[in-house]
């Protein structure tokens, strides 16, 4: 036990000018994290015990890292102990003692981050040079760790950065830093010139071709965007069989118009001899108003695993793909840019069997051979899979779609067949193909068919047929385009016959079975105002309590539904405004100005906010109060704070958002022309059961994040 008066009669013994409340540690302690030598460890650990005595003898209790100051106010002298104590507690703790190995490896987890969009891990540049900046130790262990080095800085050739006073000058010293500081790393090259810059500052494009072009045998992860004529002038033709490392290549091509008599053949086959390159993504875009000309590129396709292509329809890519049967191929995903001619498939038997995703978009191809490719393929592996318009009035395509699964005795996860499926009984072999697939947790269906796909994967209590039990994901109308230009027939969606499917998929689920609850519904290409029209009316039949009246004035403003469309245009146009140029864009600061304004003035308490999160104003308000803050801000932002505003705003509006979404399972945001987006989500906002966020985090997250 503790024994208190035998540590009280020693504190009173130490010498009262000896004690460690009168001296400070050494200023390189406070303000750097090097490791502590072993004498620098026991003097602190010394100093540390005789303080804690000191907080005994003052306080009349031992010390313990809860402790307040509050607590302590009325002990004279206590509050100094408590400051010393905390001042030396840190520089005591076993951070300091790690290994710089072990730093090194931390670093790489701070540095690089993993992007879904990217589809590799990306660079922080800005977080390297904090790293750098906190102590000796840190910045050695960082300039010493090649591999943080190796992503080189992009490479923005663009016209107006060049024109930018000292713009070239930085961005070769950043690049002469990375390529001492990356030892004999592969490297990771981002390289992107447009033709304004190539056109007006040629010389300076040259100037970095020659640098790039040196370390060809360094290149692991490589990303050209360019013009084809700035590709052929820059020599990059060149490095055919120097590039022995390159392992990823992502080619983002303009081709220009064709010669006078069509005869032009554009050709990359730089790359044809890569012993080391696995994953290939093809973008190759030519103005759809000059004359289309042939593209061709050499690979290694025997050893490619992941394809990735959007090329004009007459490339023969995929059937180069297909007929070379790389037998470690894991995914082709082929968009065909162009609706003629078709896409040329190949027609000879083959087995791949790693290849666990294929995904063909193509707007025009030639149904009876597209058939009998799918006939003569065996594909074990496939859970993902995604066919282009094949329209087969007797419905041809879904008995080969059926062939393909049971003669490859796959399960599918993901499957999407666009098509025309308006006689009921092509819809029907559509179902029948599904039932195949009990494992699908991601399905496309069309408009025309969704209110029989309601009955059918409502999973009622009673029935024992349980179709599509794993279901979590629910896409309506994602695929339906028309080749001539015209628009789609979209049909109407019954709200009545969907909420039943959605609720017994969801909030009356029977738990007690192998049941996955339905994630996410999007409508596709679909009329939100109408959905909304006939959403509200469902709800007001369901729940008669708290209903908005659309016409009614909100204290002599417009309607909530009409100022939740202006917030959602105007908040929009100023996020995604040019804020460079200012006087530009005075009337965009007005606007928004006005809107915060309209904004500010409404209050939730008596009213319903659910148009609001649907209409996604706590998302577009949140991203505006993340935007920079400071210095960094142009003046207009700066002068009428909208950062500050509309945080201000989100944290009034928070519990009757909260309340209002809340009253409801499901979350339905209109994702139109925000990044780009065209459909609108539907969301079971308590899908996920996490330890980490609590009920009212994982709301909010889904009312603020994006989709």
């Amino acid at each position: 036990m503790l024994n208190i008066k035998r540590i009280l009669r020693r504190a009173s013994m130490r010498d009262p000018g000896q004690s460690p409340l009168k001296t400070l540690p050494p200023d390189y302690l406070l303000s750097t994290n090097d490791p502590l030598s072993e004498e620098q460890k026991g003097t602190l650990q010394s100093e540390l015990m005789d303080l804690e005595l000191d907080f005994l003898r003052i306080t009349g209790r031992p010390y313990v890292d809860t402790v307040q100051e509050i607590d302590i106010r009325k002990h004279k002298g206590g509050k100094e102990c408590l400051k010393a104590i905390r001042i030396r507690k840190p520089l005591l703790s076993c951070m300091r003692s790690l290994p710089l190995e072990l730093w090194q490896r931390i670093f790489f987890f701070v540095v690089f981050y993993e992007s879904y969009r990217a589809g590799h891990l990306l660079h922080d540049e800005a977080e390297l040079r904090l790293l750098c900046s906190v102590s000796a130790s840190w910045r050695w262990a960082a300039l010493n760790h090649h591999i943080l080095w190796s992503q080189l800085p992009a490479l923005n050739l663009y016209d107006y950065n060049i024109r930018k006073k000292g713009w070239v000058e930085k961005l070769q010293n950043r690049l002469e830093l990375y390529l001492a500081r990356s030892g004999s790393m592969p490297l990771v090259v981002d390289c992107s010139v447009n033709i304004f810059a190539w056109t007006r500052h040629q010389e300076v494009v040259q100037q970095f071709a020659p640098v790039l072009l040196g370390l060809c045998h360094r290149w692991g992860d490589v990303s050209l965007n360019m013009p084809f004529q700035v590709f052929d002038a820059v020599s990059l033709p060149s490095v055919r069989g120097k590039v022995p490392s390159l392992s990823r290549l992502e080619l983002f091509i303009t081709l220009p118009g064709s010669g006078p008599n069509g005869e032009t053949t554009f050709t990359i086959d730089c790359f044809s001899v890569a012993p080391k390159l696995e994953e290939i993504r093809l973008d190759i875009y030519q103005d759809p108003f000059d004359e289309l000309c042939p593209f061709e590129i050499q690979l290694p396709w025997s050893q490619l695993k992941k394809v990735s292509a959007s090329l004009p329809s007459e490339s023969s890519f995929y059937k180069d793909v297909m007929e070379a049967s790389p037998s470690n191929l894991q995914t082709i995903d082929h968009w065909a840019r162009t609706a003629e001619p078709a896409v040329p498939v190949p027609v000879v038997p083959r087995i791949l069997p790693h290849l666990t995703c294929l995904r063909l978009v193509m707007f025009t191809m030639e149904t009876a051979s597209f058939i009998a490719h799918l006939d003569l393929l065996t594909l074990p592996a496939l859970t993902h899979l995604t066919l282009p318009r094949c329209d087969t009035p007797d419905g041809r395509i879904y008995r080969s779609v059926r062939s393909l699964l049971e003669r490859s005795v796959c399960s599918l996860e993901e499957f999407s067949l666009d098509g025309k499926r308006e006689a009921s009984k092509v819809s029907l072999m559509y179902f029948e193909v599904l039932t195949l697939c009990p494992k699908l947790t991601d399905v496309d269906i069309a408009y025309k068919e969704s209110n029989m796909f309601f009955d059918k994967i409502s999973l009622d209590r009673t029935s024992l047929d349980r179709f599509l039990p794993h279901l979590k994901v629910l896409r309506i109308g994602r695929y339906t385009y028309s080749v001539d230009g015209g628009q789609p027939t979209l049909g109407e969606i019954n709200v009545e016959k969907f909420m039943r499917m959605v609720k017994l998929r969801t909030v009356n689920l029977d738990k007690k079975q192998d049941l996955k609850p339905l994630d996410r519904v999007y409508f596709y290409n679909h009329d939100s105002e109408e959905l909304h029209r006939n959403l509200t009316i469902y709800e007001a039949g369901e729940s008669r309590d708290r209903s908005e009246d659309l016409q009614s004035p909100l204290s002599g403003l417009e309607s909530l539904t009409a100022l939740a469309v202006k917030a959602e245009d105007v908040l929009e146009t100023y996020i995604g405004a040019d804020r460079r140029h200012q006087l530009e864009y005075i009337k965009v600061y007005r606007e928004t100005d006005r809107i915060i304004q309209e904004l500010e003035s409404v209050s939730f308490e008596k009213l319903n906010s659910t148009i609001f999160a649907r209409r996604n104003i706590p998302y577009l308000l949140t991203q505006v109060s993340q935007m920079t803050s400071g210095n960094q801000l142009p003046l207009g932002d700066r002068l009428l704070r909208f950062q500050s505003r509309t945080k201000k705003l989100l944290n009034k509006w928070k519990p009757y958002l909260l309340r209002d979404v809340r009253a409801s399972p499901y979350v339905w945001r209109y994702w139109y022309g925000i990044r780009g987006g065209g459909f609108i989500l539907m969301e079971w906002w308590n899908i996920e059961e996490s330890e980490c966020q609590t009920e009212e985090d994982r709301l909010w997250e889904s009312m603020t994040a994006f989709e």
